[in-house]
């Protein structure tokens, strides 16, 4: 039950030069081992025997190469493997093929952006030479000279009536379109400025003709190039998903292996190396280690040199963490990475949140129908997204809606009606609802300082697991003890001298233990403990609305004829809101409980995650 990361232990690799490809790809081929950067030490750089490795000639090559796979990916929208079979061509023709390909598709990309924009200016010079061909206006004429002014656009009335004042020397074309008057004005310059301030009195609109639209002549043509540019962009789209589908494949599998590749080309710059030899490090598990010791030297013989050391906090090392959960309960390790890894001699608290996390939100939510309906949308949640961490976090909600539904048949709720008399009806019981979520939070909180007791045990001794997280154990226990002294439950000879000098004793221990902040905190535990009774509030709220949302139905269902159709709106708006809060509710409660009141007990966190090399 109480499970901590898996036990490492630290490797050293040591051999020959001319093995260093060949140990490398053994490494990455086990893929066991979670590289470190080797820390070369004073002595040896100074006397120059050991330098950071280079990596491999290929391995720019390679990386350009990946590039190149991985953005012709994102363009056909390809997604990535996890696994993938070998190539049958050598990285090099991959390489020239992926070339070709980026080539070809790049230009194809470059096109189909040209004919877009062809097509857009089209779609902008189409209402220009509408406005020409419907006022009748030859498309040379239209420019400003030295001697005219040119103002075109559309009005709200004919703008003749307050341009006959303004100067004689003018030409004008006008046309009416439903309610505006289109026109084209070409009148002195002088007269220009007035000529303006009379059309604005008419509401005056400008109409814009973008730059070099008179290439397209009428708009017959222009009709005809925007055709010819449509189907050219149809085209340039089908070779584009021809390539998809063709190359596809070859591209997902190219990704994987020239990933792993270049993973293999870039090693050596976590090696230390010298003229004829090398040096590198990392961490593996140790149940790992013995597979990997017995490969490295059936294959490289006496060229190889392998030996794992015990993680140690003497020495100052700081294994990475790698998690050892069932299958069940490693989805809840999604919550843990959320908040923080454990460090590798933590506890990992992901059973108890397996357990604790469905209990809370089942007891948030509790309704039968509620929960049924929440596996469903979960469920196809799942069938839709893809992602490890999305599948985890959708396992765990799944999980917490059987609980939601087992809690339903125990409260006796199904959509917010009581079809029978239930075990707990918690809309009534309110006094019994409250002390349970008390219960509940003393115990969830005490597990925490439990768990921490054997953190610090492990970490650092008895004397400051009694210290630090032994002091609030006590002094709970020494507030319990008061509580009975003042009941008269403690009837022995100095049990009022005992009981209160064990109060001062913990008072004095957690001031020992964590200083004035320990003393300033005290209030805090009454305010975790009673956090809890929000698993009753939130609760209490949700079956509030569903009955709200049944009465109002059922009045809507009462009066008969269209009321029918107003009362099955109202439960399934209502209900599908309530389900909506439920769910927020549900899951943001629970984790707070987890999180804040929970976590802080014992929980640190800060762990680096187990990256194994090749993996």
């Amino acid at each position: 039950m109480i499970k901590t990361p898996e036990k490492m232990c630290k490797v050293s690799i040591a051999g020959s030069k001319k093995v260093l490809e060949d140990t490398i790809q053994i490494m990455h081929e086990k893929g066991t081992v979670h590289l470190v950067d080797y820390a070369i030490t004073k002595s040896e750089k100074e006397g120059g025997v050991f330098s950071i490795g280079n990596s491999f000639e290929r391995a720019d090559d390679l990386s350009i190469a990946l590039v190149k796979a991985r953005s012709l990916m994102r363009t056909l929208g390809v997604e990535r493997v996890s696994s993938a079979t070998s190539l049958q061509e050598s990285e090099k023709i991959v390489e020239k093929r992926i070339d070709w390909l980026h080539s070809v598709i790049s230009g194809l990309l470059e096109r189909r952006e040209e004919t877009g924009e062809e097509l857009r200016k089209i779609e902008r010079a189409r209402d220009a030479l509408h406005f020409i061909e419907m006022l009748g206006v030859d498309i040379d004429i239209l420019k400003e000279t030295e001697e005219l002014s040119m103002y075109k656009g559309f009005v709200n009335s004919n703008p003749e009536n307050v341009l006959k004042s303004v100067s004689k020397k003018l030409e004008l074309f006008s046309e009416k379109v439903g309610k505006e008057i289109a026109f084209v004005l070409f009148i002195e310059k002088e007269k220009g400025n007035e000529a303006l301030a009379r059309l604005k009195t008419l509401e005056f609109r400008d109409i814009e003709f973008p730059g070099n639209f008179e290439k397209y002549g009428t708009l017959a043509k222009l009709e005809k190039t925007a055709k010819s540019s449509e189907l050219e962009l149809i085209d340039l789209q089908k070779k584009i998903d021809r390539f998809r589908r063709v190359e596809g494949k070859f591209l997902q599998n190219s990704e994987y292996n020239l990933k792993r590749s270049s993973e293999t080309a870039e090693a050596p710059l976590k090696f230390a190396v010298s003229d004829n030899s090398f040096v590198v490090e990392g961490w593996i598990p140790q149940r790992k280690y013995s597979s990997l010791e017995k490969t490295l030297e059936t294959e490289l013989k006496d060229r190889i040199h392998v030996e794992c050391e015990e993680a140690s906090d003497e020495l100052g090392m700081t294994p990475p963490t790698e998690l050892q959960n069932p299958e069940l309960i490693n989805s809840f390790e999604f919550f843990v990475d959320l908040y923080s890894k454990p460090i590798y001699k933590e506890i990992d608290p992901t059973n108890f949140i397996f357990l604790t996390f469905p209990l809370f939100f089942g007891f948030i939510l509790g309704d039968v129908g509620y929960g049924v309906i929440t596996l469903a949308l979960f469920y196809g949640a799942k069938k839709i997204l893809k992602g490890k961490e999305a599948h985890s976090l959708l396992n765990a909600l799944m999980l917490a809606s059987f609980a939601t539904i087992i809690f339903g048949f125990i409260f006796g709720e199904f959509f917010g009606y009581e079809p029978y008399h239930p075990l707990l009806a918690r809309a009534h019981e309110v006094n019994m609802m409250l002390t349970i979520s008390v219960v509940v939070g003393i115990i969830h909180i005490n597990l925490g300082y439990f768990l921490g007791m054997l953190n610090d045990y492990r970490q650092k001794g008895v004397g400051y697991m009694i210290k630090h997280t032994g002091s609030w154990l006590g002094f709970e226990i020494a507030i319990l003890l008061v509580i009975l002294e003042i009941f008269g439950k403690l009837s022995f000879v100095y049990s009022t001298y005992l009981v209160y000098g064990a109060l001062a004793a913990s008072v004095i221990l957690l001031y020992i233990g964590h200083g004035i902040i320990g003393i300033i905190e005290i209030p805090s535990i009454l305010s975790n403990i009673l956090s809890y009774t929000r698993l009753f509030a939130v609760g209490l709220a949700s079956v509030a609305l569903a009955i709200i949302v049944n009465d109002f139905a059922g009045a809507a269902f009462s009066s008969g004829g269209f009321g029918y159709v107003t009362g099955v709106l109202t439960l399934v708006v209502g209900h599908t809101i309530n389900i909506a809060l439920g769910i927020l509710g549900g899951f943001l409660q629970s984790l707070r409980l987890h999180y804040v009141e929970f976590f802080t007990k014992f929980y640190k966190g800060g762990g680096e995650a187990y990256l194994p090399f090749g993996d």
